[in-house]
């Protein structure tokens, strides 16, 4: 296959890649602008998986499950703890306590009302101390939801702007600067490649979708890959290609390609 057919079959390749790919990102973009909860319904699952992580480490064993409902068991256990204290106070539990230990000590009426008035004070602690544990549960549980979901929302904002922009970059050179044809092609194939990775994960695993995301270390992982795309992309617009020409070149000496590009 001669050269001009091959630069042919890859400005075709380019024009139709970069407005395929700008028409996705521009297209998940806009829907999470028209509607406020699209991100947060999509990743229901991994906020929620988020949440019960973080709750472990803040409250620590207590919070530990095998079913991953840690939030809601800890929730339940302190409901349970002020149930058992009430029930105990309308037993009279703290009198028949008092009793036992009246018996046992001797104790006169007034030590034995003592008695009664310090058990029936812990028990009224315990309501206390449970009502609180729920109310600072109830706090953590919405903050971080609410926290994660705008981050998260941010983040994918920023994921899909990035990759619109550049797909949007690679159209505009595919169509003005045809004879780039062969420097465009790793940029084009690049984006295509974390485009349909992104896709394929969101897909088959959205809580790894999410994760990634979520990760400051692939977040600055991303920016620094989209800027080298930007960079290479600059170099052919405003560059003649020249630089992306020698990555090229060296490129397909490497592999023992014949096929080589020029500066444009």
């Amino acid at each position: 296959m001669n050269r001009e057919r091959v630069l042919d079959l890859l400005r075709k390749g380019l024009r139709l890649i970069g407005p395929a790919g700008l028409a996705l990102s521009a297209t998940l973009l806009a829907v999470t602008f028209m509607s406020d909860d699209a991100v947060e319904r999509a990743a229901q699952a991994f906020v929620k998986y988020r949440i019960e992580l973080e709750a472990r480490e803040q409250f620590g064993k207590a919070a530990q499950s095998d079913t991953g409902k840690a939030a809601l068991q800890l929730q339940q256990r302190y409901h349970i703890d002020i149930a058992t204290a009430r029930q105990a106070m309308d037993d009279k539990l703290p009198d028949r306590i008092a009793e036992v230990i009246a018996a046992m000590c001797r104790l006169d009426c007034q030590k034995k009302a003592g008695v009664r008035t310090s058990v029936a004070a812990g028990y009224q602690q315990q309501i206390v101390d449970s009502k609180r544990r729920i109310a600072t549960l109830s706090r953590f549980v919405e903050d971080r939801y609410l926290t994660l979901v705008a981050n998260l929302t941010r983040d994918v904002r920023i994921f899909l702007g990035s990759n619109a922009l550049l797909f949007a970059f690679v159209t505009f050179l595919a169509w003005m600067k045809p004879q780039a044809s062969i420097q465009l092609t790793l940029p084009g194939l690049l984006l295509c490649v974390s485009t349909l990775a992104s896709a394929a994960m969101y897909v088959f695993g959205q809580n790894w979708f999410f994760t990634l995301l979520n990760n400051d270390f692939v977040g600055f992982g991303y920016f620094g890959y989209a800027s080298v795309l930007f960079a290479f992309l600059c170099d052919i617009a405003l560059n003649h290609a020249r630089i992306s020409t020698q990555i090229m070149n060296a490129f397909f000496q490497a592999v023992g390609a014949t096929m080589h590009a020029i500066p444009c």
